[in-house]
């Protein structure tokens, strides 16, 4: 994926583009093993946007199959919908064609955007009010923490399942 060569985020989102970056990019960082799934959005043979899917080791003697999930947009293709529809397309593999029982994701609590619209894909804050800190860019970054299960995915209208009204 050419990532790496996209202009840098500007604005709100400045503080997201390390994600992009080689050295500390998410593909980096995540997928320089065979647990990861990618995917990319196109328009006109042009790059948009990306997701990946982490493939994560549940608890000791558990069969249950999860993947954290990450998503990014070009930063001239941002407010358009590409990354609602690159999510809603990277969910139906998750659950239909890799038949994950989980997916879950990490954001910011300082991204507003995130946070609103994720629940729109059908995910839920694990533990509302709990955040997680971790260290990014040698600074601390508080997240809360997203799930969606297979259950409540094929439950939701994103899914292709049920009757949109």
């Amino acid at each position: 994926m050419a990532v790496s060569i996209w202009p840098h985020y500007r604005g709100y989102y400045k503080r997201l583009d390390y994600a992009l970056r080689p050295e500390t990019g998410w593909i980096k960082t995540y997928c320089e093993n065979s647990k990861c799934k990618k995917y990319g959005g196109y328009v006109e043979d042009k790059l948009i946007g990306f997701t990946l899917l982490v493939f994560q080791n549940p608890k000791p003697n558990s069969r249950r199959r999860m993947a954290e999930f990450f998503v990014a947009v070009h930063p001239k293709m941002l407010g358009r919908g590409f990354g609602w529809q690159l999510g809603v397309q990277t969910l139906r593999k998750a659950f239909n064609v890799l038949h994950l029982d989980e997916v879950f994701l990490r954001v910011r609590n300082d991204h507003d955007w995130g946070i609103e619209n994720y629940p729109k894909l059908g995910f839920k804050e694990t533990s509302p009010g709990r955040l997680v800190e971790e260290v990014v860019n040698g600074k601390r970054v508080s997240f809360r923490i997203m799930t969606l299960t297979k259950e409540r995915y094929q439950k939701h209208p994103s899914s292709g399942k049920t009757d949109v009204t």
